[in-house]
């Protein structure tokens, strides 16, 4: 009866027209109303009569409409949340990777230009010229704060630095240039083996000499910030794996497609399963078309 299913098709034209449970519950309302109908009919009324008469039955269109939109809205609205947060972390993890990747960066741009002005000040000159010094200092005045420096020395590589075991300490007198003069201390170890001071160096293969930079260990660690930068986007891409595993399986799932082949395909592929799946679906209604 065409009026019967253009009045059911009404009702639903706001949901998904491809989902088995709609067509289930289309299904179910039409034969209840065909039912009705061959009631009425059976009584003495025309066809046309019982079905007005079944239609008021079954209540006002626009309240029904009203009522099945609600019903099918509230998961739709469910899942799309899950698919908005789990786009949200994803592009979390990658802003937290690559903002705390860019200081680590940056910290080591601040070392290599250091060291490189440092090399091409000091050259191949066996001695330290007082013009030299001067140089270095302007050097070391700009970096000791960007890199957090305790102090900062030079040494012709034969040398050997000296260790005092007494005080946890190792001496500075063969370095060829010490910036702050006064500094007087290598590395501090206390007993316990806790480093309040730690030693970074540098060496290159054109070079007599040995560079090192002594910071204090309370100073931002700069790799600190990288490792940081992976975990928080390790943990970030977690959730949004399995966020988005949860979305595309209920989408599946409120298609009546959802099987353990697919099940396995998200939780293994994530966006790549669930594009598989679409694709295989239009594939299949395709050649339901032709």
């Amino acid at each position: 009866m065409k009026r019967l299913d253009e009045y059911i098709e009404n009702l639903y034209k706001n949901v998904d027209k491809n989902s088995k449970k709609i067509s289930e519950l289309k299904n179910e309302m039409k034969a209840h109303l065909l039912e009705t109908v061959n009631e009425l009919m059976e009584e003495g009324k025309s066809e046309e009569v019982s079905i007005e008469i079944a239609l008021k039955r079954f209540g006002d269109a626009k309240q029904m409409m009203y009522e099945i939109s609600n019903v099918m809205y509230t998961p739709k609205k469910f899942t799309k949340n899950i698919l908005r947060t789990s786009i949200a972390f994803l592009i979390v993890g990658f802003l937290a990777l690559m903002t705390l990747l860019l200081v680590n960066t940056y910290y080591e741009f601040i070392k290599s230009d250091m060291e490189n002005k440092v090399f091409n000040i000091v050259k191949q000159d066996t001695k330290i010229s007082s013009s030299t010094m001067n140089k270095l200092d302007s050097v070391m005045e700009v970096k000791l704060k960007a890199l957090k420096l305790h102090n900062f020395a030079i040494f012709l590589k034969e040398n050997n630095l000296e260790p005092n075991e007494t005080d946890y300490t190792y001496s500075f007198k063969n370095a060829v240039y010490l910036y702050p003069r006064e500094a007087t201390v290598k590395e501090i170890i206390k007993p316990n083996g806790q480093k309040t001071i730690s030693t970074n160096s540098s060496e290159r293969n054109d070079s007599i000499y040995r560079l090192e930079w002594q910071y204090e260990t309370s100073a931002p660690d700069y790799n600190f910030y990288s490792h940081l930068g992976k975990n928080i986007f390790l943990g970030c891409f977690i959730i949004y794996w399995v966020l988005y595993g949860i979305w595309a399986m209920l989408n599946i799932s409120y298609k009546g497609k959802l099987n353990i082949v697919w099940i396995i395909a998200i939780c293994l592929l994530n966006v790549i399963g669930y594009l598989a799946y679409r694709t295989t679906e239009k594939s299949f209604q395709g050649k339901l078309n032709e």
